[in-house]
């Protein structure tokens, strides 16, 4: 059997059934659940129970900067994981990262999504 053959072969077969929007919602759900269940990192709340989510100006209004607060765990991990959501350069401090831009509200949601 040639290659292409066997390409149009599974492209010319009967479609997969089709899943409702509610069963492809909970289907996300459930695969988010469980990647975050062993997340090694915790961002705690403030002291007034707001997410430690920050934007920081410099250079006269030029230059924003996102950072986190109150991180606990795995610093490496959690910068990899807001470096997916925010789509931007993050670096490390103690306690703290830093995302390059204005992506506070971003973070946020990010945050609540998964269960902060």
């Amino acid at each position: 059997v040639y290659p292409l053959a066997s390409g149009l072969r599974s492209f010319c077969a009967a479609p997969a059934p089709q899943r409702s929007e509610a069963e492809a919602e909970a289907e996300v759900e459930r695969r988010l659940a469980d990647h975050y269940s062993t997340r090694i990192w915790r961002v705690r709340r403030s002291t007034n129970g707001s997410l430690p989510v920050y934007l920081k100006v410099q250079r006269h209004g030029t230059k924003f900067t996102t950072v986190v607060r109150h991180l606990e765990g795995d610093q490496e991990a959690f910068k990899k994981e807001i470096m997916n959501v925010c789509e931007s350069q993050a670096r490390c401090r103690i306690g703290t990262v830093e995302v390059a831009g204005q992506h506070v509200w971003k973070v946020k949601e990010w945050l609540r999504s998964i269960g902060f």
